[in-house]
């Protein structure tokens, strides 16, 4: 049996499934994350916006991106376009505040 299956025989008390697709939860594969969230061209917001337009939240992939850093460079990192915007008290020092 798949897991599909196994959801679905679990559910038939009738309650509510709703799958969603993956790109909501991170728009981009894994093996591309590393070329993509921190690109050698620099990016614009618009670029940047159109990556995550459809995306609730963003997976960074530690394991594949693990010798990236982040230096606070919003056009070649993902992580320093979207932090300060959603996760400012995580990205800035506390003293700003």
């Amino acid at each position: 049996m798949n897991k599909l299956n196994d959801v679905l025989e679990k559910n038939q008390a009738g309650g509510l499934i709703k799958f969603m697709p993956d790109f909501i939860f991170s728009p981009q594969p894994w093996n591309f994350c590393r070329t993509l969230y921190w690109p050698k061209e620099a990016h614009t917001v618009q670029m940047w916006e159109e990556m995550f337009k459809c995306s609730y939240t963003v997976h960074f992939y530690s394991r594949a991106t693990q010798s990236s850093h982040v230096t606070g460079d919003s056009q070649h990192e993902a992580y320093s376009y979207l932090a300060p915007r959603f996760c400012p008290l995580s990205f800035y020092p506390h003293d700003q505040f």
